[in-house]
């Protein structure tokens, strides 16, 4: 399986500031399947992959060798993450002037379903009548890809570390295979550790909100 092209279908997703749900729909696929290519459980078929390229005009050069522009009919040459209004907080990619590098996409995506339309309109009028609310989206959209990009860091570079399958004839013979094995990650813990306790933060926080929906096994974390 080609997981660059996963990584890729996840970017074309995040540049257009669709939400899992919404990017089913448009190419009439079910959001599991979105999941488990994200999540890298399944490869990019042929079939979805022509669905991207007909439906969301992405470029079949840029898909297969990310060499290139991403999109038909764009005029910049690279959306980049300030472009699509990240800074801003706007969940579509459209900041003022830079909405013209996106127009041809927009119509592609509105053209089957007014309830897009609505949503590009919102988001632009949320940012006038309810400025405190109309960077959610785009917060929950962000905190779903980040989740995902950590998940395919674990499963590509980290979860080896948990493999107990070591030979040894000896308990010392195997703990110094251990210790050789355990040394190869270890200059990983440096960024490990922050986000474990940044994460331990969140749920925590987040508790305090929605405490029902929270799994008890993160009880314990309290009380640290």
């Amino acid at each position: 399986m080609n997981t660059v092209l996963n990584r890729r279908f996840l970017e074309v997703r995040k540049t257009l500031g669709l939400t899992q749900k919404e990017l089913a729909s448009r190419i009439s696929i079910s959001q599991g399947t979105v999941t488990d290519i994200e999540r890298e459980r399944i490869g990019v078929s042929s079939k979805v992959t022509q669905k991207l390229f007909n439906e969301l005009n992405v470029i079949d050069t840029w898909f297969y060798t990310g060499k290139g522009e991403r999109f038909n009919g764009l005029k910049n040459t690279e959306i980049n993450r300030k472009e699509q209004g990240v800074d801003t907080g706007d969940n579509t990619g459209i900041t003022g002037d830079q909405s013209i590098y996106l127009d041809p996409i927009i119509k592609s995506l509105m053209k089957d379903s007014p309830k897009m339309e609505f949503l590009f309109k919102a988001v632009e009028d949320l940012k006038v009548s309810n400025p405190e609310i109309s960077n959610i989206r785009y917060d929950i959209s962000n905190l779903a890809a980040l989740l995902v990009d950590a998940e395919n860091i674990y499963l590509t570079y980290l979860s080896n570390a948990l493999n107990n399958d070591i030979a040894a004839d000896s308990y010392s013979d195997y703990k110094a295979k251990l210790v050789t094995h355990l040394n190869s990650y270890a200059k990983y813990n440096v960024i490990i550790q922050p986000f474990i306790k940044s994460m331990q933060k969140f749920i925590l926080d987040f508790k305090k909100y929605d405490s029902k929906n929270i799994i008890e096994a993160y009880d314990e974390l309290g009380a640290e």
